[in-house]
């Protein structure tokens, strides 16, 4: 019985047109549905990890580009998961500086701030302020020690001081006067 009214329903070319082209926009409907989750989806993610990447929070960052990557293939998305590989990088030479700094390492401390590459404009920028500050306690440590030194009479002891001073700044003012 349900054969014969299937065989009634296709009897015409106009009824078969007509359920293949119902069936077809319902299959268009779930593909346009799927595909229309999965970009906003994709987009999601890429906007949250723009946010992350802007603030600083590359290893977020990198998940959240990585996740992305499932939803489209993108060659800028892999670029700039690189680039957040990099930053982290350099995030953590700059950390290593800062603990040498507040260490009292101080000749340490602007060797690893001069590793800070110009690839994050923030961080070598503050690395260049943590270098000046190294090398401005570095002097003031020395020029300490180079006074004691010569008020106990150890003029040998003063002199290497003021050495580590000019090797850092050859034209420091404060120096030259003890010499």
């Amino acid at each position: 019985m349900m054969i014969s009214k299937f065989k009634k329903m296709f009897s015409t070319k106009k009824n078969v047109l007509l359920f293949f082209l119902c069936l077809v926009v319902l299959l268009g409907g779930i593909v346009g549905g799927y595909k229309y989750k999965s970009i906003s989806k994709y987009n999601n993610l890429i906007k949250s990890a723009n946010k992350y990447m802007n603030s600083g929070h590359y290893s977020n960052a990198i998940n959240l580009y990585t996740q992305s990557l499932k939803y489209k293939s993108d060659e800028n998305v892999e670029r700039t998961i690189t680039l957040a590989y990099e930053f982290r990088k350099i995030e953590a030479i700059y950390n290593q500086g800062l603990k040498l700094l507040s260490s009292g390492k101080y000749l340490n401390a602007i060797e690893t701030f001069e590793k800070v590459t110009a690839n994050d404009i923030k961080l070598y920028s503050k690395s260049q302020k943590e270098i000046k500050e190294s090398k401005n306690k570095y002097i003031a440590l020395n020029m300490k020690l180079a006074n004691n030194d010569y008020k106990n009479n150890k003029y040998s002891a003063a002199n290497n001081c003021l050495e580590n001073i000019f090797k850092i700044d050859t034209n420091n003012s404060d120096a030259k006067k003890c010499c």
